[in-house]
């Protein structure tokens, strides 16, 4: 394979598109876009907006649409897992917000949030690839885009793993917690970029989370030292989901834990300041592999045992 370097290193080559919506093929750079926004208007009666987001990209005289993101229920601040992948010959490109209401892929029958034109060079441009603005149609007066952009590596591995969760707060009057996680990779300025949302276990203090498959290019484009979050949720129908507490690491560490049984500690920054607070609980991995052409030694494919 060409363009591979060794991780924990980062090449400009391109990469492939598992998880996201491209909008062209060839030998031109691929560039990654995630989409977040914030201060989205509220169009629904008893609950947060639905919101998804949809990319165009300008055709001669036409916009023609290139995809679609996943909704996320009852938010007004959603940062999409889904990314899209251009290439540079895109010039201008173009995002609106639907509120998801009705069953339909007919965007006429969903409540537009707002929207954006801009060119692709903006983006590709701003400091660090994150390029924020203001939303300059629709109904969301205060809404804003942020955009993170950046170039993605030619690596086809795979990572696999499985999360569980001992002891977490009770976030809940009268239940437990219904706790869910959310992987994130580092970006400029400290930020974070949401890679994936696990499902959601009610009514537990130690959830076991579903095994999931995501491309390594996902995760941390190539490199294996690159930052990662992990966070956990109490959610709650409103919309309004408590955190529980995180904690960051790398794909690298994390197969170094695998090996050594270690755990990692969810910290409330809310509750340091507390008198003998240790943590809200642990997070343990289950199962970690990295599988595909290139495998590092260190990230080996084993099952801790007795879990």
């Amino acid at each position: 394979m060409s363009g591979f370097v060794m991780p924990g290193q980062v090449s400009n080559s391109p990469g492939g598109s598992g998880g996201s919506f491209s909008t062209g093929q060839g030998s031109t750079p691929t560039l990654e876009i995630s989409v977040a926004c914030q201060n989205l208007a509220n169009k629904d009666w008893t609950s947060k907006s639905d919101p998804f987001c949809v990319l165009y990209e300008l055709s001669g005289s036409h916009w023609q649409e290139m995809g679609r993101t996943e909704t996320i229920q009852d938010c007004l601040e959603p940062a999409w897992q889904t990314k899209f992948l251009v290439n540079n010959s895109q010039q201008l490109l173009k995002f609106e917000v639907y509120d998801h209401d009705k069953d339909s892929s007919n965007l006429k029958r969903q409540d537009f949030l707002g929207g954006l034109e801009v060119p692709l060079a903006n983006l590709v441009t701003a400091p660090g690839g994150r390029f924020i603005s203001v939303m300059k149609e629709g109904p969301s007066k205060r809404g804003r885009f942020t955009f993170v952009t950046e170039a993605r590596t030619d690596n086809s591995d795979t990572i696999t793993l499985q999360l569980a969760a001992e002891k977490v707060d009770k976030k809940d009057m009268f239940s437990k917690s219904d706790p869910y996680f959310v992987l994130s990779k580092s970006a400029v300025q400290g930020n974070f970029v949401t890679v994936h949302k696990s499902e959601t276990i009610k009514n537990t203090l130690n959830p076991v989370w579903a095994p999931i498959t995501i491309p390594v290019v996902d995760v941390c484009n190539g490199d294996y030292d690159r930052k990662l979050q992990i966070e956990v949720y109490d959610w709650d129908s409103n919309g309004s989901h408590d955190i529980i507490g995180s904690f960051t690491t790398t794909l690298r560490e994390m197969g170094s834990a695998m090996v050594a049984g270690k755990d990692f500690p969810l910290i409330n920054s809310k509750k340091l300041s507390k008198k003998g607070y240790k943590n809200s609980g642990i997070v343990k991995l289950k199962s970690f592999k990295v599988g595909g052409e290139y495998q590092l030694a260190c990230l080996p494919s084993i099952k801790r045992n007795g879990h």
